[in-house]
């Protein structure tokens, strides 16, 4: 049977990669291309497309191409083992992940179909334990690593200001806000804890692109006062979602509660 071989254009539009990289490849020691004597083209065969595959393979896994390279050419029996259990621990994180962000949406969902439903209805609720990151820049390197992990995960945070707070938050009072599961996950080092508690809160509407400041929920500290004289101090108030309406006006739909 006679040896298929691939062209470099053909590598490229199978592999979705620039002749750069397969040269990149080839240089060093990844890739074995034939050089055919007619013509001086590179032509890759079954060797060459077992080793693209796995180098697909090893890189959705987070290893460099030195770590690649090693695992294709270097394993034996014993290392292989391990690498498949590498990979093992690495899918269960994965599912992990995706187990905790379909909790997460799920609740994203129930939220606003609640804001939708009892806007600005005093409601009260059982909010369990809360992790605030703020957004501040002079407090170590700890600390910086902590706000810019979150941020890569931003899908577990809401936006979030807290008012009236004897918390050690920015001037803006603005911070990240997340379950405490959440945060644990993610094995993020620094926060304020919020233990949980039970509060009553409501869904404020506010329209427009206006900046939030403690101003657009005197209403409903007033409220809350008159009927929980005992309430906390400290206002928090979360984003639940932005949008615009029927009528091209834009909506800032905010959770703001206070404990009781």
């Amino acid at each position: 049977m006679k040896d298929m071989y691939f062209t470099t254009k053909d590598m490229c539009r199978i592999f979705n990669v620039g002749r750069e990289t397969l040269r990149h490849y080839e240089n060093i020691g990844i890739l074995n291309p034939r050089i055919n004597p007619e013509n001086g083209y590179r032509e890759y065969g079954y060797w060459d497309i077992g080793v693209m595959i796995d180098v697909m393979k090893y890189k959705a896994l987070g290893l460099s191409l030195g770590e690649t390279k090693k695992a294709i050419f270097e394993m034996d029996v014993p290392d292989l083992l391990q690498s498949i259990e590498m990979q093992l621990e690495y899918y269960k994180k994965q599912i992990e992940s995706y187990q905790m962000l379909l909790t997460r949406t799920r609740a994203d969902y129930m939220h606003i179909v609640f804001a939708e439903r009892h806007k600005n209805e005093l409601a009260e609720t059982y909010i369990g334990d809360l992790v605030l990151i703020p957004f501040k820049e002079d407090d170590g390197e700890e600390y910086i690593e902590t706000l810019k992990k979150a941020l890569e995960n931003s899908q577990f945070f809401n936006s979030a200001w807290v008012f009236s707070n004897d918390l050690d938050l920015p001037a803006d009072n603005s911070c990240l806000l997340a379950e405490r599961k959440y945060v644990e996950y993610l094995e993020l080092k620094k926060g304020i804890v919020v233990s949980g508690s039970k509060v009553v809160g409501k869904v404020v509407d506010i329209e427009g692109f206006q900046q939030i400041s403690k101003e657009m929920f005197d209403s409903f500290d007033e409220e809350v006062k008159s009927k929980y004289p005992t309430a906390g101090k400290e206002i928090f108030v979360a984003l639940i979602t932005r949008f615009y309406d029927n009528e091209n006006r834009y909506h800032q739909y905010f959770f703001t509660f206070k404990k009781i």
